[in-house]
């Protein structure tokens, strides 16, 4: 607007329209070991004065470079969005991104030196929840009916570092008196992708105290297998006209969390948060298999505040260097030197987003032979490149930027799949620049 004048209690001005300024492309948020890291590419526009940075609608930076490091996210979920500011005082409209910060659920880690390196296996906590189990904010939701089933459900790919663990016991808060209630804690089960779900497990619960923790046992646990999704939860029975739920005051997950079966059908929308609940899990006695080479699939669609709250896998470092990621709870590192090792574990979740790590250390009596220039053939091939070596190395790939792309060990030959481009790898000592065309 210019030109503006009043007259007589009437207010005039000039208008003129411009075309609304160009924002950042691809702009991404990216969470490792507790710190986010944004990045986005320029505008194809003159004139750029800065970058404002926001963090939860929070004003936090203002930059001139194409990346920023939040050190102290502050939360679990977080949004940020990036704005362009102008020399002329127009500003662009937000580009916005949402990163969970991933939680380690690894729970013990242990490392032992055996024939083929070192051999790295772990377990994961046994406490499976939707809902915050350290909360500090407890809501009462109320379910007006004599009988209800609340429940909390984890799909398939939310399971895939629990499969072969067991559904032991279920915890829940009644808010009731045994008198009137009733409950019964139950297991469904229904193939992956699909809302058939069945009863598989439960239990009569008929003593318990009002307001507080009630956990009991099955008979018989439940395995988690591959192939299905699950819910856990609880079925009531009240002469009170109606229960009233004790909630987590900070956790709402639409659709997973704050589940309640009304007239056969399982409903999101009669509560509004998830219900203090939890699952017992035992490990499972069969030891897991490692599959050396093995690489990690992502979801491009998926929702950082439902499908990143458990792991798709593991990222195994050794003296703060990526040497390899495992679906499994097992790696073996065969091509590891002499003399004290740091090795460190972090969950792998959808979007590339790490937890922090469990770390710990080893004396490697042996090692691998130092890996030579001579020894080494890292040549392009046909989607790829294949590396080739006299004894076992650890083979890294980069890109020209300086960003690993992949990694993994070999005994002889590799062959990783790369796009066409330029690309460093890294053999033990030795480093090549390769095009693969």
């Amino acid at each position: 607007m210019s030109d503006i004048s009043e007259n007589d209690g009437k207010v005039s001005f000039k208008f003129t329209s411009e075309e609304v300024p160009a924002a950042v492309n691809n702009f991404a948020a990216n969470a490792k070991r507790g710190v986010v890291t944004l990045t986005w590419e320029a505008p194809d526009a003159d004139g750029i004065k800065d970058y404002r940075i926001y963090r939860d609608d929070i004003l936090i930076a203002t930059t001139n470079d194409l990346t920023y490091v939040d050190e102290n996210p502050g939360k679990i979920i977080v949004t940020y969005k990036v704005d362009v500011e102008y020399d002329n005082g127009l500003v662009s409209p937000f580009a916005e991104a949402t990163v969970r910060l991933p939680e380690n659920r690894i729970e013990s880690l242990s490392t032992k030196e055996n024939a083929d390196g070192i051999e790295l296996t772990w377990e994961m906590n046994t406490d499976l929840s939707r809902s915050d189990l350290n909360y500090t904010d407890v809501v009462y939701q109320y379910v007006y009916s004599n009988e209800t089933d609340f429940a909390q459900r984890f799909n398939e790919k939310d399971l895939r570092a629990y499969n072969g663990y067991s559904i032991t016991g279920i915890g829940f808060f009644p808010f009731s008196s045994q008198r009137t209630t009733s409950y019964k804690i139950r297991v469904w089960r229904a193939a992956a992708g699909t809302d058939d779900m069945q009863i598989v497990n439960e239990r009569d619960i008929t003593e318990y105290g009002s307001g507080n923790w009630c956990i009991k046992q099955f008979d018989t646990p439940t395995v988690i297998e591959p192939g299905y999704d699950y819910m856990i939860g609880v079925y009531g029975n009240t002469s009170d006209g109606g229960f009233r739920i004790i909630c987590d005051g900070t956790t709402y997950t639409p659709g997973l969390g704050n589940l309640v079966l009304s007239e056969g059908e399982w409903r999101d929308d009669i509560i509004q948060l998830n219900p203090l609940m939890k699952t017992t899990l035992e490990p499972s006695s069969a030891k897991d298999v490692f599959v050396p080479g093995e690489t990690p699939v992502f979801d491009d669609d998926y929702n950082p505040q439902t499908d990143a709250e458990y792991p798709i896998g593991f990222n195994v470092y050794r003296n703060d260097e990526f040497i390899g990621f495992t679906s499994s709870r097992t790696f073996v590192d065969s091509s590891v030197s002499k003399g004290v090792n740091r090795y460190g574990v972090v969950c792998l979740y959808e979007g590339n987003n790490e937890s922090a790590p469990v770390e710990r250390s080893i004396y490697v009596t042996t090692g691998i032979n130092d890996i030579t220039a001579s020894s080494v053939s890292i040549e392009p091939c046909d989607g790829g490149i294949t590396v080739t070596t006299d004894g076992n190395a650890h083979v890294s790939v980069y890109s020209v930027s300086g960003s690993l792309l992949a990694g993994c060990n070999t005994g002889g030959s590799v062959t990783v799949s790369l796009a066409p481009g330029v690309y460093i790898v890294k053999c033990g000592d030795v480093v090549r620049k390769v095009m693969v065309r």
